[in-house]
C-alpha cells in the first residue's frame, strides 16, 4: 500500500499546500481519500491519471476535505472516463449530492461513466480484493454518521488515517497492530499524537493537515528517543505501508 499526500494543508488556504487529499495505491486498485480545495490540480501536478482512481472516500463535508469534489468530478467527465466511479459519503451528503451537481448544471446521467453515491455505514468495511477501508465515527461533527476516521488494511498491514478529530480515543476500536498512523495536527497537538502512539505501540507517524507557520523543528524535538519516528508531510510526499 503506497500513499501519496496530494494535499496537506489545514482549513486555512495556503500558498504552499493544497487542502486535504490522499491518493492510495493498492494491489486491488487506487483510491482517493478526501478531496479538499485543489485536489484536481494536485492530481494533475503529480501526474496521476484521472482514470486511475477507482473510488473516492470522503471523511466529512467540511470544505477543506470535500470542496474539491465537484471540480474533481468535472475532470473525470472531461477526461472521458468510462469506468464506474463510487463516491462514499457521510449520511446527509449522500442524499444531496445530485442536487449539488445540478446547481453547477452537471447531470451525471449524461456522463460516460456511472456515478454511484454511497452512504457510509459506521464500522462496515468497504472491500476491494485484498484491500479494505473501515470507517470509524470520530465525533468531529455533532451529528451521527457525519464524520469518520479510516482504518486501511492490505496484506496484513494496517494504516490509520484520523481525518479531523477532537481526540484519538475512538481509534482504540481499530483493533490489530497499526503499522502507520496518519494524523492531523490542527485540532489536536503533536503531544497528543505522540502520547497516543506510545500508549498503543505505534512506531510510525506522518502528520498532515498542517497550519502554515507550524514550527516543525520545535515539534520534532518532542519525539522521545527510540521507538517512534514522526515526520511532517508535504504535498507530493509518499509513504509505503
Amino acid at each position: 500500500m503506497k500513499i501519496t499526500f496530494v494535499g496537506t494543508a489545514s482549513g486555512r488556504t495556503s500558498a504552499e499546500r493544497a487542502a486535504s487529499c490522499l491518493y492510495v495505491e493498492t494491489g486491488s486498485g487506487n483510491f482517493l481519500i478526501d478531496a479538499g480545495d485543489g485536489a484536481a490540480r494536485g492530481i494533475v501536478r503529480l501526474g496521476i491519471p484521472f482514470h486511475a482512481v477507482g473510488a473516492l472516500f470522503i471523511s466529512h463535508m467540511h470544505p477543506d476535505h470535500a470542496s474539491g469534489l465537484i471540480p474533481l468530478l468535472q475532470q473525470f467527465y472531461l477526461a472521458e472516463r468510462t469506468d464506474p466511479l463510487t463516491v462514499y459519503l457521510p449520511a446527509s451528503a449522500a442524499g444531496k449530492m445530485e442536487d449539488l451537481l445540478s446547481l453547477f448544471w452537471m447531470d451525471s446521467r449524461k456522463w460516460p461513466f456511472d456515478l454511484r453515491l454511497t452512504r457510509w455505514e459506521t464500522g462496515v468495511p468497504v472491500r476491494t480484493g485484498n484491500f479494505e477501508i473501515r470507517p470509524l465515527e470520530n465525533g468531529h461533527l455533532p451529528a451521527r454518521g457525519e464524520s469518520f476516521s479510516f482504518i486501511l488494511r492490505e496484506g496484513g498491514k494496517q494504516c490509520v488515517y484520523t481525518a479531523d478529530v477532537d481526540g484519538l480515543g475512538h481509534l482504540r476500536k481499530a483493533g490489530g497492530r497499526t503499522d502507520l498512523l496518519i494524523s492531523e495536527c490542527t485540532h489536536i497537538g503533536v503531544d497528543d499524537i505522540l502520547r497516543f502512539s506510545v500508549e498503543n505501540n505505534i512506531s510510525r507517524i506522518v502528520v498532515t493537515h498542517i497550519p502554515d507557520g507550524t514550527d516543525t523543528d520545535s515539534e520534532m524535538k518532542k519525539i522521545p528517543d527510540g521507538g517512534v519516528t514522526l515526520r511532517f508531510a508535504r504535498d507530493g510526499d509518499t509513504v509505503t505501508v
